[in-house]
């Protein structure tokens, strides 16, 4: 971090002005930020008993919370020492359009949440028939009041005081031409930001089950919420949530003579269910823009559009399952089936463009999804001193966008930096083009539609396919724990597995890339490499990261855990007034496997959402897998 040799000279030749040695020991002293919060939480409830099993209870919970961050850069930093001096005035060399003093950034918020609830409860047994409910009322509020201060400069800490500059003019240039050097400063300073938010719940619910004999149970439930985030229009403002549910516990049957079979239910349910958006309103929503110094003025955009028929949106979800337990309860297993299907999904919607927008979020998408979970559990060996648990689950799901009112038509609204939702494809879903080598100019080609080879900047709508999504299919997790007298060994080992993800490559402009070096750079590198020419400017860099080369499998799986534990006899801590006491080894992160040819840690890997592409920009970044970690701890309790 040095300075040319002729803004040193210049500095020296001038009086007052301030040393520009640079030392990261004592500049990281400063430059620095100070957070500070402070939340008081209040709970509380009062129970009331009426009648034999029935009872109410009324109360709830209030919290506040306040919290600052300031962000210094000190007048002797690095940073505020080179502004001084560049911004030196050439008229008058006594003149500074930086003040002498700290530079600060400080944002205060404020937030306020508050519930009340009222409930009734009944639990009854007449005979064989058991019956449990419950109905209640909620009122909620939760709201927050967040202030971002414009940057002050000349700022004491001391004083609490600062110097005002014209921050409009500052930023815009209007200065520079009067500066001996350049005006870096402007990027670093802020108007500041002022949001609010102010959410408010109504809601009414109800639970009951009915069981009979131990042996057929049925529940449902009901809710129904209302907010202030619901459109205007009243036939969608009560719109209740409901499940039902049936369980036939068969093991307990008379006729059920099956005697390494411990329990078996069957279950089976079906309900609706929903979500709400927090950034949409039924109201015209506007953003504020930054001052622009050729207008003279402050520009504004439309957040959230005018919608008087925004709702919950809603997923209807069957499920089917058993639970069962053999051989005194040695082996244990759940299965679920599940289908869902969400509709009314909030998600943007073309619009004709003369309305002045091109698209609106509205409640049109719709989503399916089905799968299965397993859940399995055992202890496979049972000894007085020796105890082997095992645990696995497994989870599959397919699912399908079916509805998704989005106009896409060029090319880069299909491959592009982020996952989307298509139309009769899974979610997050990957699009891009057929790979087919360079040109004797190492210009990236593709396989159209026909099959033909043509440069990617050519290519249509019609050449893009689907490549893959960025949602694992399978999720799957092992844990094996090994229990011997006082000692404890225990080992999880996870795995996702399904998936794709863009690799970091390089596309010829982004000469920090790995892949760099091996870029086309003669007539004839098209036979042995597939990474374009780098020129500063090309029209690669929008489609050669979304060709099918530079997608990868995103399967892995982890030793996540790995924990050696020792139990301190009972009789012993007692003594000392502990129930309990565990010393304990802990290493998580210790190896991992990926497909063939991922050299990177698709857990960690990072996908870019930044919705742009340029030059020095990737679709994927390659970054630091998982660090092994290792702990040391002792646990105990009175």
């Amino acid at each position: 971090r040095t300075i040319s040799y002729a803004s040193e000279q210049a500095y020296q030749a001038l009086s007052g002005m301030k040393d520009t040695g640079y030392n990261p020991i004592t500049d990281a002293y400063d430059s620095y930020s100070k957070n500070q919060s402070f939340t008081t939480r209040l709970n509380a409830y009062l129970r009331f008993k009426i009648w034999k099993g029935l009872t109410a209870e009324v109360g709830g919970s209030w919290q506040r919370g306040t919290s600052t961050y300031k962000s210094i850069d000190e007048a002797d930093s690095y940073k505020m020492r080179l502004a001084y001096n560049n911004s030196t005035s050439i008229e008058n060399h006594s003149s500074h359009y930086v003040p002498d003093g700290d530079m600060i950034n400080e944002t205060r918020n404020q937030s306020e949440n508050w519930t009340v609830r009222t409930q009734v409860n009944y639990t009854g047994q007449f005979g064989k028939h058991h019956v449990s409910a419950l109905a209640g009322n909620e009122v909620r509020r939760i709201s927050y009041d967040n202030n971002t201060y414009a940057t002050r400069l000349g700022y004491n800490s001391t004083a609490g005081s600062f110097t005002p500059i014209n921050m409009n003019d500052f930023k815009n240039g209007k200065y520079n031409s009067d500066m001996i050097g350049s005006n870096d400063l402007a990027s670093s300073l802020t108007y500041g930001s002022y949001s609010l938010r102010d959410n408010r719940f109504v809601s009414w619910y109800f639970n009951g089950a009915y069981e009979y004999d131990n042996r057929y149970l049925v529940s449902g439930s009901v809710r129904e919420d209302l907010t202030n985030f619901f459109g205007t229009n009243p036939k969608y403002r009560h719109k209740p949530m409901w499940s039902i549910g049936g369980t036939w516990k068969l093991s307990n049957e008379k006729f059920f003579k099956v005697n390494w079979i411990d329990r078996l239910y069957l279950r089976t349910s079906y309900g609706v269910n929903g979500n709400i958006s927090l950034s949409e309103g039924p109201y015209l929503i506007l953003s504020a823009g930054s001052y622009n110094g050729t207008t003279g003025g402050v520009s504004y955009g439309i957040s959230s559009f005018p919608n008087n028929s925004l709702r919950w949106e809603k997923t209807t979800t069957t499920n089917l399952g058993f639970d069962a337990d053999f051989i005194n309860g040695r082996v244990g297993i759940s299965f679920d089936y599940y289908y869902k299907k969400s509709t009314d999904l909030l998600a943007n919607d073309a619009l004709d463009p003369t309305t002045g927008a091109t698209r609106v979020r509205k409640n049109v998408g719709a989503i399916e999804n089905n799968g299965i979970e397993i859940s399995l559990h055992g202890k496979p060996v049972v000894t007085r001193d020796f105890t082997w648990n095992v645990g696995y689950n497994l989870s599959l799901n397919k699912n399908k966008v079916l509805k998704y009112n989005v106009a896409r038509n060029y090319p880069t609204s299909w491959a592009w930096v982020q996952t989307i939702n298509a139309e009769g494809y899974p979610m997050n879903g990957l699009f891009g083009y057929h790979f087919a080598g360079l040109n004797d100019k190492g210009q990236a080609l593709i396989y159209n539609k026909a099959g033909e080879k043509t440069l990617a900047q050519n290519a249509t709508v019609d050449d893009i396919y689907y490549q893959g999504t960025a949602t694992p299919k399978a999720d799957m997790s092992l844990t094996n724990t090994f229990i011997y007298k006082n000692w404890s060994l225990s080992f999880m080992f996870i795995a996702k597995l399904g998936h794709k993800f863009r690799k970091d490559t390089f596309q010829g402009s982004n000469y920090n890339s790995r892949y760099f070096s091996k870029r086309w750079k003669k007539p004839g590198d098209e036979a042995t490499t597939v990474y374009p020419a780098y020129q500063s400017w090309n029209m690669d860099f929008f489609y050669y990261p979304f060709m099918d080369i530079n997608i990868g499998d995103a399967s892995y799986a982890k030793l996540r855990d790995l924990t050696l534990s020792y139990e301190f006899n009972k009789a012993l801590i007692s003594k000392i007034g502990l129930s309990n006491a565990r010393v304990y080894l802990q290493a998580r992160n210790l190896f991992r496997i990926t497909a063939k040819g991922v050299d990177i840690d698709p857990e960690a890997f990072e996908n870019n959402f930044s919705g742009g592409m340029g030059g020095m920009t990737n679709a994927g970044y390659s970054a630091l897998p998982l660090s092994q970690e290792y702990y040391i701890g002792i646990s105990f309790g009175f």
